[in-house]
């Protein structure tokens, strides 16, 4: 739809939010295809064995983002979400921190990501 508009740190909210699919704030990392793209997730949810705190001062407006979390996965984003809108950025020392964390993640969906965490 319209992530192509978009650059390495930018923070994206979809238009259609759903708890599996779209509900958190996207990093956008790298397009992918026609059909999706490359984004880290953001949440608020503390889980040290999947998430790791982000330092404020990596988000260029820190209003909304003083208790953030990446989500240790590199994820395939759809275009069916969309439009999505650019809610915030990463600074340059933010954006490196998570692509520096992310590198050598496999690119998947969070469903794939989820199957492969879940604990018994």
């Amino acid at each position: 739809m319209n992530s192509n508009n978009f650059k390495s740190g930018d923070i994206l909210l979809a238009t259609h939010r759903e708890i599996r699919k779209g509900y958190h704030p996207i990093v956008y990392l790298a397009g992918y295809s026609d059909e999706s793209f490359i984004g880290g997730m953001l949440t608020h949810h503390q889980d040290p064995l999947r998430n790791l705190k982000l330092d404020s001062s990596f988000f260029e407006d820190i209003v909304g983002f003083e208790n953030t979390f990446l989500v240790l996965g590199k994820f395939l984003k759809s275009e069916e979400w969309g439009p999505f809108k650019k809610i915030n950025k990463l600074n340059p020392v933010g954006l490196n921190f998570v692509e520096k964390t992310l590198n050598g993640k496999p690119e998947e969906t969070f469903s794939n990501y989820f199957k492969r965490h879940i604990t018994i």
